[in-house]
């Protein structure tokens, strides 16, 4: 019984070592591409702190308007602050 090599076969390395070596990526289908490297924002702390203003925000409507000052407050400046790092890339 033959084997056809087939596009998902890995050839052995020269070193000779047991860890195989990956072969070249498939040839796409006619009219696909490849997609473009897309840079994403970095990982911040502003969406955390809005979802814990929110909190405050509905916590002091049960208890008391306090709470749900700080709750706004927290609220605005995380709103403020995660736009302000998707506009500069901080």
């Amino acid at each position: 019984m033959s084997h056809k090599p087939s596009s998902h076969d890995v050839q052995p390395t020269s070193s000779g070592d047991d860890h195989p070596a990956p072969t070249t990526a498939p040839a796409l289908r006619a009219g696909w591409h490849r997609p473009e490297h897309m840079a994403l924002p970095r990982p911040t702390y502003w969406p955390a702190v809005m979802a814990f203003g929110i909190l405050l925000l509905a916590w002091g409507l049960v208890t008391t308007l306090l709470i749900s000052g700080v709750g706004l407050v927290l609220f605005a400046l995380a709103l403020a602050g995660w736009i302000g790092a998707l506009r500069y890339g901080h």
